[in-house]
Parts: C-alpha cells; structure tokens; sequence
C-alpha cells in the first residue's frame, strides 16, 4: 500500500516489491515506516540514475547507497571538476566527523547531541544543512535549545561502523575508549575481534547491528556507493575471507544450542552473503532450542 502510494509510477512500485520480496532481510526492516521510507526512495533512486547497479541484498549495501544518494541528491549536475573535487572532500571530512561522534554516542547510548557535541567533534554546523548533513542529521528546535539527532538508530549505527571500519585500519590504540592511555591494539583483525567481544559483552545488544554494519563493510559491493565518501585503501579482499572465517568460528565454539548471540553471528555473515548458517540458525528456532 505504502509504495503504491508514495510512487505515482506502479512500474517502480512493482519493481521495488518484487525485489523485497526476494530479499527477506529487507522486506522486515520495511516494517518500521522511517526505514520503509529509506528503503524505497533508495530502491527508486538507483532504478532512476541510469546506471547499471544491481540493487542492494543486505542492509549494509542499502545504507551504503542510502548516503550516497544523500550526497548527490540536490547537488547541481555539470559542476567543475575542482569542485565537485572540493564537495567530496567536504561531505568525507562531514562524514568521518559525523561517524565518530555516532560512534562514541552509540557507546554511552546517546542519541541526542547539541550544537557543542557537534562541535566537539569537528562538525561545522553551516554544513549540517547540505544535501548530505540534511539528509543523515535531524534538527529540532525548541524555545530553549536546538538538538540534532541522526535520522534512524540504524543510521546512528552505520554511520558509527564507518568510522570504526576506516579508524581500525590504522589505530594504534583500543577504539572503544576516546583517551589514548589504552594498550596498544595494531591491526583491523585486533579492532575486529575486539568490536565483536564488546558486542557480545553488552547485555542490552546495543552494539548487535552496529557490528552487522561492521561485517558488511568488508564486502567490495557495500563499499563501492561509499568511494567518494570513505577515505579507502586497496583490499585485496583477504579481510573478509579470515572475517568469515572467524565468524564461522565462533558460532562452532557456541555449541549445538542456539543463543541470541549465535543469531546476530548470523546475521553479520549474511551481510557477506553467507546465509548458510542462518538458515540453520531459523531451523533450530522452529524446533524450539533457543538459549
């Protein structure tokens, strides 16, 4: 109903449904309304561009496309190269700025941020009203105060897995605490690891999507919207074969009972397509041996 509402072309709605119903990842996630919304006008946007993308299969690609249509949608087409240059500096600098302070909101559980958190964390607040700042920030104002706040928890998450998943790779120290008298932690595979024991150390699951946005990320096809955004280096792929690798890992060690913790496992290796395991994972569900 929603999509044949919101698109005046059944065409695209048709196209859009069809789609989510291959994909049931993405045809739950459309049942909260603000992440429906993101959905399809992320669906609709890649159908329209002309391109020859292949629409997004996890949440991690969706989200991926998601701020990359936020960065270019309303940004004049034609523009002169040194400044289409200037404009993807710009939306990298207010991206890796905006994943840091989501990240280390997401640690405290804040999700409400003020003018000094933004600037704090290197936010320049002309640029919060741009196609991108407006597209991932919420402003909202009060007789007293202006907060902001990002558009989704789950774009708080993604946004914070960014910024871990550039930070890990040249970090020297533990990024889970913001002061820098921490043990050293050299290499994403440490960073890795360690995001993946905080998770399943926290009792509330507050990290869970965080770290299936994490995982996701080490797919090439979940990268590739984000080039113009992300400051990457060259993979060789090598850190999503000992990812899954190790994730297939720790599900073996928990054993034959299934736990929550064992599902959000799942759900991280299904970001890199292996969906082997939460098949089997739904299966022992239905018979009832959850932990």
């Amino acid at each position: 109903i929603f999509l044949n509402h919101h698109f005046s072309e059944q065409d695209f709605a048709s196209r859009i449904w069809t789609h989510l119903e291959s994909h049931k990842i993405l045809m739950v996630m459309c049942s909260i309304p603000c992440i429906c919304w993101m959905v399809a006008d992320t669906l609709l946007y890649i159908m329209q561009s002309g391109t020859q993308e292949s629409l997004p299969r996890t949440c991690t690609e969706l989200y991926a496309h998601f701020c990359s249509m936020k960065a270019e949608v309303g940004e004049p087409r034609g523009r002169e190269p040194v400044k289409m240059e200037q404009l993807h500096g710009t939306n990298r600098k207010l991206l890796a700025n905006l994943g840091r302070m989501a990240f280390y909101g997401l640690l405290k559980h804040k999700y409400t941020f003020n003018e000094q958190d933004l600037k704090a964390y290197g936010i320049d607040l002309l640029l919060t009203q741009s196609s991108f700042g407006a597209g991932v920030l919420i402003r909202v104002e009060s007789g007293i105060h202006t907060t902001y706040r990002l558009t989704h928890l789950t774009v708080q998450e993604f946004l914070a897995a960014t910024f871990y998943h550039v930070s890990s790779k040249r970090a020297i120290f533990d990024l889970f605490s913001e002061s820098t008298m921490t043990w050293p932690k050299i290499g994403f595979q440490n960073h890795f690891r360690s995001a993946l024991q905080h998770s399943q150390q926290a009792e509330d699951g507050h990290l869970d999507v965080f770290v299936r946005f994490l995982t996701g990320l080490l797919s090439p096809t979940a990268l590739k919207p984000l080039s113009g955004l992300l400051t990457l280096g060259k993979d060789d792929g090598n850190q999503k074969v000992w990812a899954v690798g190790f994730l297939q890992g720790l599900l073996a060690s928990a054993g034959a009972v299934v736990s929550l913790r064992s599902v959000n496992l799942a759900y991280c290796l299904q970001e890199l397509q292996h969906t082997e395991q939460l098949r089997s994972i739904e299966e022992d569900l239905r018979d009832g041996s959850l932990a």
